[in-house]
């Protein structure tokens, strides 16, 4: 399908020893309306997908790529989607929304309660996952040349991405407890950012040369991505925060937030060279605190925000099932099975094994064996999975296979 002008698979080789297709500077007419229409579409589909109980992510998927395949196959239509500039846009218009938008649905009181449990799944338990699934995603597919160690534990650190968008209401009404929604929903909020970290991190080194990769350099590369993007955010916050107290009001409180979400990431990520993520969460925590305490639920700030990280999430599912081909199934099914067996089999050793156990401790709020079912089973991939197996590089060689395991 790249030579219908949908996506580009040419071999990196080819990449690297011929010249590469300009990307066009702005969608035609068509593209637009194509992506509009979908997204339209995808109202529809929410409606059918409340009435069956799933995510509506499940729909827009194939909604993007039957949808791609009638745009490129019967209508020749070029939707001008190239690795190149598609990264770009992930990165820097969906992954700010997206994080802000979990700050902002931040609950105080609920990670109170569990917060050991909330900050074990989030942080440590994020760790152990991502090393889990390395492990099933490098023996599983069982070549080391094509996929090494390095993009194994890419793999680990985007599938350990968990979201809880449109999912707590679905699990509510399944008639799941509401402290197991609350811990996935705290989980959620972390560990989208812990994942982009990991992520950030992980990439620059399987695009290192084995000689340029040591373990102190890594370590000190995290501690700088980390500890940056939160002094940063922390900064950034504090001023935001002060700039709203004496200009107070919802559009006042539109416009700043939007400022400090992307602003903030912008000059996090590409100015200073520190995790744009954490210092969007760290900021945006800061910021939303004087929302929660003073107003109720419901405000304009919170529908707007709301409707940006609908509309980023949604944008972002039709986009994988546009970016999925017919040959992806017949090439890399290897990969899609290993994908979803290492997925559950983490999840299943960080709950059962680790947290289970750690909830009948003193002071520990106990989790009993149902509730940690939930926790395995309520525990879904999102859009920043999807949205990172779509930044993926052409440089990495193994980026195909990558994604096609991630999907």
């Amino acid at each position: 399908m790249g030579q219908s002008g949908l996506l580009d698979r040419t071999p990196l080789s080819a990449l690297i020893s011929g010249p590469r297709s300009r990307s066009k500077s702005m969608p035609d007419t068509g593209v637009v309306l194509f992506f509009l229409g979908l997204l339209v579409i995808g109202l529809f589909l929410e409606s059918l997908a409340a009435r069956a109980r799933m995510p509506v992510s499940v729909l827009l998927v194939p909604l993007g790529f039957a949808a791609s395949e009638l745009a490129t196959r019967v209508a020749g239509l070029d939707l001008g989607i190239r690795w190149d500039n598609l990264g770009m846009f992930i990165t820097y218009v969906i992954v700010p929304s997206l994080v802000f938008e979990s700050a902002l649905r931040f609950d105080t009181d609920a990670l109170r309660r569990d917060a050991a449990a909330v900050f074990l799944l989030a942080f440590p338990l994020l760790l152990l996952a991502a090393g889990i699934t390395a492990c099933i995603a490098y023996f599983g597919i069982g070549h080391p040349e094509g996929f090494p160690w390095a993009v194994a534990l890419l793999a680990g650190a985007i599938l350990s991405s968990t979201e809880m968008t449109g999912m707590f209401n679905l699990l509510i009404r399944a008639g799941a407890p509401k402290r197991i929604a609350w811990i996935l929903e705290g989980e959620s909020i972390f560990n989208d950012t812990a994942a982009l970290l990991l992520f950030m991190l992980l990439l620059s080194v399987a695009l290192m040369s084995d000689d340029a990769v040591s373990a102190s350099g890594v370590a000190l590369d995290f501690f700088r991505l980390f500890l940056g993007g939160i002094a940063v955010g922390f900064i950034c916050g504090f001023v935001a925060r002060a700039i709203l107290r004496r200009m107070p009001g919802d559009h006042a409180f539109a416009v700043l937030s939007f400022a400090t979400a992307y602003g903030v990431f912008l000059f996090a990520q590409k100015i200073l060279h520190v995790s744009g993520a954490l210092a969007v969460l760290t900021a945006g925590l800061l910021l939303c605190s004087d929302l929660r305490r003073t107003r109720q639920e419901g405000t304009f700030p919170e529908a707007l925000w709301s409707f940006v990280a609908h509309t980023a999430g949604s944008l972002v599912f039709i986009l994988a099932g546009v970016s999925i081909t017919l040959g992806m199934f017949q090439d890399q099914w290897l990969a899609m099975l290993v994908g979803a067996a290492a997925v559950l089999a983490a999840r299943a050793v960080t709950v059962f094994g680790v947290l289970g156990p750690v909830s009948r401790l003193p002071g520990v709020m106990p989790l009993a064996l149902p509730d940690q079912a939930v926790l395995i089973w309520g525990s879904v991939r999102g859009s920043v999975t999807m949205a990172l197996a779509l930044s993926l590089p052409l440089q990495l060689e193994s980026w195909y296979t990558l994604q096609a395991l991630v999907y």
